[in-house]
């Protein structure tokens, strides 16, 4: 067992920081990681094997026989998360990560990026940070469920993945599933185009931020 914090930390002309106190955690091997992002290995008191204690807000639905996490924030000035500590197999070069996601309710803090998210920090031997900011799992601005995907080089030194589903200084409902975690080339996860499907590449969708920022897909699809 080791206790975890997450520090997590987010950037644009200034630099906020946030940190996530974990109650104990073990880390769970890399290639077991769907078996606890499933939500449907809990312990007594009905929390998620393999999880960090559930903040206040933070629990575990049922409907059908199938289990997820639903968390619940009021406060824009908090960020109460949840963390799922593991280990990175020395030569893992990279990894994807797959996991359903909505939300409901948002307000969103002060800084576009105070939103729900899933939000991704390797670590090296010595617990610190490693490869830069944290990355996040695309933002869910939507009340059904989405199914989401992402690549990530391993970063040079990291032993560790803590992956936290988070809200971050804003209020509302998210809600997250079937969170998994497997290796990867670095050329990432190989992908057949649907039948009938274009690709839209210099076509994509550039969403506004900011007066000095905006956003868009590059994946042409």
């Amino acid at each position: 067992m080791r206790l975890s914090s997450l520090t997590i930390v987010a950037a644009t002309l200034f630099v906020s920081v946030i940190t996530i106190e974990a109650a104990e955690t073990a880390i769970i091997p890399l290639a077991k990681s769907g078996e606890y992002g499933t939500f449907e290995k809990l312990d007594a008191k009905g929390r998620p094997v393999g999880w960090s204690a559930p903040p206040t807000g933070f629990s575990i639905v049922e409907k059908d026989g199938n289990h997820w996490l639903r968390g619940k924030n009021s406060n824009p000035k908090e960020a109460p998360g949840m963390n799922l500590v593991l280990d990175v197999p020395q030569g893992t070069d990279g990894i994807n990560l797959s996991a359903k996601m909505r939300v409901a309710n948002v307000k969103q803090g002060e800084k576009y990026w105070e939103i729900p998210r899933i939000m991704l920090v390797f670590k090296n031997a010595d617990g610190k940070a490693v490869g830069g900011y944290p990355a996040k799992l695309p933002d869910v601005k939507r009340s059904d469920w989405q199914n989401l995907t992402m690549f990530r080089k391993v970063p040079e030194g990291a032993v560790e993945l803590t992956v936290t589903p988070h809200i971050l200084r804003s209020t509302g409902v998210l809600e997250v599933d079937d969170i998994s975690v497997t290796p990867s080339s670095a050329l990432g996860v190989p992908y057949e185009l649907p039948k009938n499907r274009r690709l839209f590449w210099g076509e994509e969708k550039v969403e506004t931020l900011s007066a000095t920022r905006a956003e868009m897909v590059l994946n042409g699809l």
